[in-house]
């Protein structure tokens, strides 16, 4: 995974321009309503991905698609012993390019004010056993 604060050239498109020389804020990078984030794959098989931040109570609303293919999301709102909202999808493998494909997400209605601070990706199979 990584984290929005570092500016990688995985998000392609969504983040607000950066205050020169200033890191943001608790590691939360404010954004528009739709995010685009490109990940190079070694293989093709299903992921499990979880986005972190501050979606201003409106997690529910969000929306996203995976090269192309509309996924359900999971929203794990912050509150108690977790500090930012959480949203989890599943992708399935049938979606999801591997080596010389980019995988293209996309996040969309996100709430004025978002904020987001980590896409964190898990694999659900071992496939560099195979």
């Amino acid at each position: 995974g990584f984290a929005f604060a570092d500016r990688q050239w995985y998000l392609v498109q969504g983040a607000r321009p950066a205050v020169p020389g200033k890191p943001p804020a608790g590691g939360l990078v404010p954004v528009e309503s739709q995010v685009r984030i490109v990940l190079p794959l070694m293989a093709r098989e299903p992921l499990r991905l979880s986005l972190s931040g501050e979606l201003r109570g409106q997690g529910a609303a969000v929306r996203a698609t995976f090269n192309g293919t509309p996924i359900p999301l999971r929203l794990r709102p912050a509150g108690g012993a977790v500090a930012l909202d959480q949203l989890d999808l599943e992708v399935p493998e049938s979606v999801v390019h591997s080596r010389g494909w980019l995988n293209e997400l996309v996040f969309d209605n996100l709430a004025e004010g978002s904020q987001l601070k980590r896409l964190d990706l898990s694999p659900v199979k071992d496939w560099w056993r195979r």
